[in-house]
This record gives C-alpha cells, sequence and structure tokens, in this order.
C-alpha cells in the first residue's frame, strides 16, 4: 500500500508542478487526484477505516454480546437508535 501511496503522491505533486508537460486530462482533475491521496494516506497513515455501529459499540463497551452484527437495514436503525442517541 506504501509504493502506491507514493504512485498517487508522485502523480498529485506532477499534476501540480509539471506545467505544460503534464496531460489536460490530469491538469483538469488534480482535486480529484488530490482527494483520492488524502484518503489513500489518511487509512494507511492514521489507520483510519469505516466500522459498523455494532463493531463501535464493542469496541466501547467490551460486551461480547454484539459480536454478530445486525442482519437488517432495519436492524441496523434500531441498534443505532438504541446506543446512538441522537444529540441536540
Amino acid at each position: 500500500m506504501n509504493q502506491l501511496l507514493l504512485l498517487v503522491l508522485l502523480l498529485v505533486g506532477f499534476c501540480f508542478c509539471g506545467g505544460k508537460y503534464c496531460p489536460s486530462v490530469l491538469r483538469q482533475n488534480k482535486e480529484l487526484l488530490m482527494g483520492v491521496a488524502v484518503g489513500m494516506a489518511s487509512y494507511s497513515l492514521l489507520g483510519m477505516e469505516g466500522f459498523t455501529a455494532s463493531e463501535k459499540c464493542c469496541k466501547e463497551n467490551r460486551d461480547a454480546s454484539c459480536d454478530q452484527g445486525p442482519a437488517s437495514f432495519t436492524e441496523v436503525v434500531e441498534f443505532c437508535a438504541a446506543h446512538f442517541p441522537p444529540t441536540r
């Protein structure tokens, strides 16, 4: 993953500093490439990744009862409403 991240960072650097040598497709989409690079860097360097509400509950409460995630969308909504009440 680190080699791919370095390649993407080099590509983004080339888009911003390449001048006339940078192809127009890359020049027009350099903000998109920057977003991909930031996302990859945050995932690989900071360890940020998505997880479900049930996994968050298990990590916070050390509860073994929520090892199995919800099976349907309705159960996910009910689980989130029960464990994460809305704040105002």
